[in-house]
């Protein structure tokens, strides 16, 4: 009964993931958004809790990874066909799901860093396409930000660009004022714009991720080269 836990969590994913999907398609966009955002969490408490149990194994790997394809890969490329339904929404749609498919058979193959990702998580992908898709409903005249925003997460997923996990050692070379204001802004634009916070807030991981891994790996080789004990 124990082990059932973490597939529990892992489909209560699936379930908001869905509900995001609905939420979207009847036009409740920022609902929709926040639901995406629920089954984000959820990926994080089910692989959390499975290691607090003891109740990793194969078969939690493959509910675990079916629930991101769904949750991340397929909702996301549903709703951006239903913000822009033609040839090239389908088109970033398509490439964006076999991206992130691409991104979790990798994941289940590869072994990396430890608290390190090879490529942009696929629910922080997801939050952003979902967050572009919401912008685009909500200001026609930019709607070309969904596919484009597509696309680009595709790539960043897919890519072998190395991001820390939330919790990494890596972002506390970032000060704590600098983080508390990054997310004080994108908490008050959550409020007034959703889909442009979620959309921006993706962005700045998608820079800042790498970039204060890479610091803190130069960081870290310098004080192993010096002797330093950690």
């Amino acid at each position: 009964m124990r082990a059932a836990v973490p597939t529990l969590v892992s489909l209560a994913n699936v379930a908001m993931g869905a509900a995001g999907a609905v939420l979207f398609l009847s036009g409740f966009v920022e609902i929709g958004l926040v639901a995406i955002v629920i089954a984000s969490l959820l990926d994080v408490i089910d692989g959390w809790v499975a290691r607090k149990i003891g109740a990793e194994g194969e078969k939690g790997v493959a509910v675990d990874a079916s629930a991101d394809l769904a949750s991340f890969g397929i909702v996301p490329a549903v709703i951006l066909v239903a913000t822009w339904n033609g040839a090239i929404g389908w088109a970033a749609a398509v490439l964006y799901a076999a991206a992130i498919t691409f991104r979790l058979v990798r994941f289940a193959r590869t072994k990396t860093e430890p608290g390190v990702f090879q490529g942009m998580p696929s629910p922080t992908a997801a939050i952003a396409v979902a967050g572009a898709c919401v912008f685009a409903v909500r200001h026609p005249a930019l709607d070309w930000i969904a596919p484009a925003g597509a696309v680009v997460f595709a790539a960043i997923a897919a890519s072998k660009i190395s991001y820390p996990k939330l919790g990494h050692r890596a972002f506390r070379i970032m000060p704590v004022a600098a983080q508390l204001v990054i997310y004080a802004i994108h908490g008050a634009l959550f409020i007034m714009m959703p889909g442009l916070a979620a959309l921006s807030l993706m962005l700045v991981y998608a820079v800042l991720g790498p970039t204060l891994l890479k610091l803190y790996r130069i960081r870290e080789n310098a004080l192993t080269g010096a002797g330093v004990q950690r």
